[in-house]
């Protein structure tokens, strides 16, 4: 009768089949990752937002306290508010941080309020202190 075809080592198709999942689970993985990749910088955030201060009087200090308190949450609402941490994005907190600090800096600056002003000037120039215990 005819020759019949020697089996390969069981070593061989081990590591074959090792090297075919590892390799298919790479692949998969790499099309469940990009597209959260990309959907960050793809992200559209409105430009502006309505605050508003009819009710105040900017030329005080409570009044200047108040817009600014909700010119801030309109600012974290506009930028998306805060992300959670995740090592899949670890700027995303940065880049929100970044986000309200320049809407509230532009806010502040439109308003040609100097109270607003001294009191937002006043809050950015307190840096957090941090304090290390044993």
């Amino acid at each position: 009768m005819g020759t019949q075809k020697k089996p390969t080592s069981p070593n061989l198709n081990a590591s074959s089949l090792i090297t075919t999942i590892f390799t298919a689970a790479l692949a998969i993985g790499s099309l469940v990752l990009a597209p959260a990749a990309m959907a960050e910088p793809d992200t559209v955030r409105p430009v502006s937002a309505a605050v508003s201060y009819a009710d105040l009087d900017l030329s005080t200090e409570s009044g200047a306290d108040a817009v600014l308190q909700r010119i801030k949450v309109a600012a974290r609402d506009m930028c998306g508010g805060k992300p959670i941490h995740s090592p899949l994005f670890p700027r995303a907190a940065t880049h929100f941080d970044m986000c309200v600090s320049d809407a509230v800096d532009s806010a502040v600056a439109g308003l040609d309020a100097p109270v607003v002003l001294a009191f937002h000037r006043a809050g950015a120039s307190e840096t957090p202190v941090a304090i290390a215990l044993r």
